[in-house]
């Protein structure tokens, strides 16, 4: 399943003067905010042990199986090392991707750590504290912490501009928001080396433009409950918050504000421009079919990367579609769902989370019939697609370009990048994600030009 889940108060200076951390209030002039704590970061690599394979330590059923400790982490402080089970840390049991996310977000920089291990079969017990994780640093741009108000609580942004733009009599500058996908993460990418998103966004600034990105609940800095329990309308409207800020941001041109809108979050974008004024919009990798088609799709191209079986393919499919019709179509509860399907609610649900979000943030975006939004905009559109994502196919693609140049003749413009795929999930296998090369060469050429030089010719006109 997973290629689907597939204020003014300077705080810190760092490199020279390329790193600020200043915290701004929703509305200009700038005033004081609190900054809000610093993360930590583990440093590992792990994956869930297996539920139907030999157990790697005694009895323990759960645990997540240590594949790599990344130098000067917490893990590696503490003494973790590769081929440990971890089975707890301050008493949490670990035994999926999401409560390892999950972990990570409930200890900021600072806390002490326990962990429960099993290695070599004998069970341990290490100690450490959280260390913080990486901040970005350019000595080439600014780079802004900067905390927003939602009514989903305080969440993180980050803000990149050139020097120049702090300048007194510095001219407003276009400005781009990016809008995350479902499962992307946090969009603070701090020590992730050659990340496709954070090289795009920083040749975009020092080509003339300002950037922001947010992380929503439960990812990086921001606050409030874990990112799986936010439903897709507080993610929306805690976007359109975002938005309202950088349209008031100092040196920002209210006029020339773009949106970069990656998987779930192109279907984002409509609706905020239908909102807020944009003068021209990016959709990376974006579905514009209802949405239990798309997962159904997508499912069945991601089984069959790891499986040659298609009868037992197909009767998965079957399962998936039933579980799919009675959480999008009849509005089903998970616990509804498990008194009506119990074999199938307990294959695909966790609690009240699919594919880890709450079960409503998939119900309501199934709600957005994606033609309507789109109908209403003019605003010029940049298709763009990624080979190597298997969220979404290049059909999925000249779909959405053909029914907005059907509302609007010449409104669409679409790309194809044979050697992109996801801009900011790292690979996970040998199909999906990004690696470190894939923005060398020609194709990272093309890449950064292709974006850039279609925002700065809609940003030059008048």
């Amino acid at each position: 399943m997973r290629g689907l889940y597939r204020g003014i108060r300077l705080l810190s200076l760092f490199a020279a003067g390329s790193l600020l951390w200043l915290g701004i209030a929703a509305a200009s002039p700038l005033i004081p905010a609190e900054p809000l704590p610093r993360h930590g970061r583990l440093g590992v690599d792990a994956l869930p042990q297996p539920a139907n394979g030999e157990q790697l330590c005694g009895n323990h059923t759960g645990g997540m199986i240590i594949k790599a400790v990344q130098n000067r982490s917490t893990a590696a402080a503490a003494g973790v090392l590769a081929g440990d089970l971890l089975l707890a840390i301050n008493d949490r049991e670990l035994c999926t991707n999401r409560d390892l996310v999950e972990s990570e977000h409930a200890f900021t920089a600072g806390t002490r750590l326990d962990f429960t291990l099993c290695r070599n079969g004998e069970t341990k017990r290490l100690q450490g504290q959280m260390q913080p994780a990486p901040l970005e640093q350019s000595l080439q741009l600014e780079i802004i912490y900067q905390p927003l108000t939602t009514a989903s609580g305080r969440w993180q942004s980050l803000i990149t501009r050139p020097h120049s733009a702090s300048r007194p009599n510095a001219q407003p500058l276009p400005a781009l928001l990016v809008l995350q996908n479902w499962d992307s993460g946090s969009l603070d990418l701090g020590g992730q080396a050659e990340n496709p998103l954070q090289r795009l966004l920083y040749h975009l600034t020092l080509n003339g433009f300002i950037t922001m990105r947010v992380d929503r609940s439960g990812q990086g800095d921001s606050e409030t409950a874990a990112a799986g329990e936010l439903d897709f309308n507080s993610e929306w409207f805690g976007l359109r918050e975002a938005l309202r800020f950088l349209q008031g941001y100092p040196g920002v041109d209210p006029q020339r504000i773009f949106l970069l809108g990656m998987g779930s979050g192109g279907i984002i974008a409509p609706l905020l421009a239908n909102e807020v004024p944009t003068r021209g919009i990016i959709t990376y990798n974006t579905t514009s079919v209802f949405f239990l088609e798309q997962m159904l799709a997508s499912y069945r191209r991601d089984r069959l990367e790891s499986s040659t079986d298609f009868v037992a393919v197909e009767e998965e499919i079957r399962d998936w579609e039933k579980c799919l019709h009675l959480l999008l179509v009849e509005g089903k509860t998970p616990a509804e769902i498990n008194d009506l399907q119990p074999r199938v609610a307990t294959r695909f649900f966790d609690d009240d989370r699919l594919l880890g979000r709450h079960y409503t943030y998939w119900q309501q975006l199934a709600a957005v019939r994606p033609a309507f939004p789109w109908r209403q905009l003019t605003t010029p559109v940049l298709v763009v697609r990624g080979d190597l994502d298997p969220g979404a196919t290049w059909e999925d693609q000249t779909y959405l370009a053909r029914m907005l140049n059907s509302n609007h003749p010449r409104q669409a413009t679409i790309i194809r990048l044979q050697h992109a795929g996801s801009l900011v999930r790292p690979i996970d296998r040998g199909y999906s994600g990004y690696s470190p090369n894939m923005l060398a060469g020609q194709s990272g050429d093309y890449f950064l030009s292709s974006i850039t030089n279609w925002l700065q010719s809609l940003a030059e006109q008048e």
